[in-house]
Formats: C-alpha cells, structure tokens, sequence
C-alpha cells in the first residue's frame, strides 16, 4: 500500500523536504460556505450551488521529488460546500485515459485513477479521515491514528451514511481513444467524524468561524500509449500526502451561497 512506502522511496521523500523551500509548502486556505438547501448526489455539476461556489484548482503534482509542486499535466477541480447535516464535495478530474478496475470497497483504490479526500477536524495531525473514490464510485474509508501501524485496522473504519456518486466522459480501461473526464459528488455526514474528533473544542456540525485541515489529492495512473504521465497531485502544496501538518486549512462559514 502507498501508506507504508519503501525505504527507499521515503529517503528519496525525506530528502527533498529537507530541499523545499519553506514557502513552496505553506498550506492554502479554502472558505467553505453554507448551502441553502441539501445537494443532490448524482454527479452533475451544472448545479446552482457549484458555480456559486469557489473552486479549489491549480492543482500541483506531489510525491515526485523532480517534479515537486510543478503543475499538474491535467486539471482537477473540486467545490465544497456544506449544511447543518453533511459536508459536500464535487470534482472533476481531466483525464486523457480514465482507468479503475477495483469494485470491492476499501480495496487498493489508489492504483486506479482516484480522488482523495484527508480530514483532519482537529487539525493536529493525531487522527484523520482518509476516503478515496475511483471511476467506478468505489470507496476507500480509513481512519488513521498517527502513528500509522497497521492500515487493515484502519480500514475497519467506515464512513457511516457516506452518499458518492461517479460519471465518466470517455471508454474506461480502453486505451485506444482520447477520454475527456470523470467527475463525482460525495455527501459525508458530520457525524460520521465523531471517532476522528478528540478535543472538546472541535463541534460536529462545524460553527461559523471552525478552521479544519484537509487535505486534497488525485491519482493519475497516465497511460503509456498516450505518452501521458502517472502523477499524485494535490491542492495544496505538499511533499506527500500523509504529512497533515501540510494539509490546507478549510474554514467553514454560515454565509449561504
């Protein structure tokens, strides 16, 4: 599992944090608004609240220290928004070859195509929510306690009342034609954060004013045919995706859209 990379990658890692510059790092912020009525899941984005509502764009690839925070090759953008009950998101990811085999959830979703959420209520690092969504709207659900031991009992974490759902503009796994995108909408209640909440002071839903980190990520497994490449990309600046004092910072206002 990416979670638990070789010693040989993490050096590679290690040493170009060391290199970064402090600035190339510094966390984006993110207003997340309120949603005057409740988001219909069915991954069409032509919604009112989407266009009403800021993007989270200029992706940077992440993970490959000789492209560290360069452009991402191809676009991905996302929204959120949120009401009393759940938080919402929206995607859309620019894809030349959209590709995702895995249909059993909680299985290796990160060797697909996929986009990534990591939330962090507390914002401290010690304990966050990891879901991860390919083409076919297969999910991944983990909850890591930091240190991260063992990732299959992270993985008995479930996202209780999770709503996702997915919409490809292309031929998955055909290698042969230019794809044009996958998009998808992912409706996560607030309580299902309860486990990731360890400090009094962290409420559930968010009050006006809460600052979150999260963190967003895509993987593009690229296609050698295509000569496009395999990239890990975020939104905001990081050196890989499992370091939350890097995640940006959401901060939830009752302002509705």
């Amino acid at each position: 599992m990416r979670e638990i990379m070789s010693i040989a990658l993490f050096g590679v890692l290690l040493a170009c944090a060391m290199t970064v510059k402090a600035e190339d790092t510094t966390p984006k912020h993110y207003t997340c608004y309120q949603t005057k009525e409740p988001v219909a899941i069915n991954a069409i984005l032509d919604k009112p609240i989407w266009k009403k509502t800021p993007a989270l764009d200029n992706w940077l690839i992440t993970v490959d220290p000789k492209k560290l925070h360069k452009p991402a090759t191809f676009p991905t953008t996302a929204w959120m928004c949120w009401d009393q009950d759940n938080l919402y998101i929206g995607f859309e990811c620019i894809d030349k070859d959209i590709r995702g085999s895995r249909a059993k959830k909680d299985s290796d979703v990160w060797e697909d195509d996929a986009f990534e959420l990591f939330i962090d209520p507390n914002g401290d690092g010690k304990n966050y929510v990891e879901i991860e969504i390919n083409p076919l709207n297969t999910i991944l659900d983990l909850l890591i306690v930091t240190p991260l031991e063992n990732w299959k009992e992270s993985a008995k974490f479930d996202v209780k009342g999770i709503v996702s759902a997915v919409r490809t503009y292309g031929t998955l796994n055909y290698k042969y034609d230019d794809d044009e995108k996958w998009v998808g909408e992912i409706m996560i209640p607030w309580q299902s954060f309860a486990e990731a909440v360890h400090n009094e002071t962290c409420s559930l839903p968010p009050k006006d004013g809460d600052t979150w980190r999260i963190g967003l990520f895509r993987s593009e497994r690229g296609s050698k045919i295509k000569g496009t490449p395999q990239e890990w990309n975020s939104w905001s600046p990081i050196i890989t995706n499992h370091t939350p004092g890097q995640f940006g910072y959401v901060t939830f206002s009752t302002k509705k859209l």
